[in-house]
């Protein structure tokens, strides 16, 4: 199993891309990934504070809706790790 580690919050560049709810940054991310045979990706949002709060359900949200993928939710922000839990369609597959 692959997992696809490339959308972190240390990336200065995602960071912005996360604060600013860039789509297109995202999803062409993602897509490097999953064109590479990877099938869960790993949605590191740090602590989540800020400009990152609501991030892993926007995030779970924008990519589900183009991405057959399961995900791994990492953040040490108890609320945002409960919001994308629910907002994963197949949580018994995922994180």
């Amino acid at each position: 199993m692959l997992i696809g580690e490339n959308l972190h919050i240390i990336s200065k560049r995602t960071k912005e891309a996360i604060m600013e709810r860039d789509e297109s940054y995202v999803l062409d991310n993602i897509k490097k990934q999953y064109e590479n045979g990877v099938k869960t990706i790993d949605l590191n949002i740090g602590p989540a504070k800020g400009k990152v709060e609501g991030s892993l359900k926007w995030l779970i949200e924008l990519i589900g809706q183009k991405y057959d993928v399961d995900f791994s939710l990492d953040t040490t922000n108890i609320s945002e790790m409960k919001e994308g839990v629910s907002t994963l369609k197949h949580p018994e597959h995922d994180f």
